[in-house]
């Protein structure tokens, strides 16, 4: 396993769950079906990872998942 990028220096000070939204920004919204149901997807791109975007899948409001890395439709 090779060594970690970074240090914890270059992460952002997040001290409340709102404060998460400075240092991200959406990358793309979709529409897809999963399971033959339509389901929204996020992604998102943050600051202390520029090599992924983050993506969460909705379906009727509910969060179904939280993927690490995922690409635009």
């Amino acid at each position: 396993m090779g060594e970690p990028e970074g240090s914890a220096e270059d992460l952002p000070r997040i001290a409340q769950p709102d404060q998460v939204w400075q240092h991200a920004s959406v990358e793309f919204v979709a529409v897809v079906t999963l399971d033959g149901e339509s389901s929204v997807e996020i992604g998102y791109r943050v600051a202390w990872d520029e090599e992924h975007t983050l993506g969460a899948r909705l379906r009727n409001g509910r969060l179904l998942e939280l993927d690490g890395s995922v690409l635009p439709p």
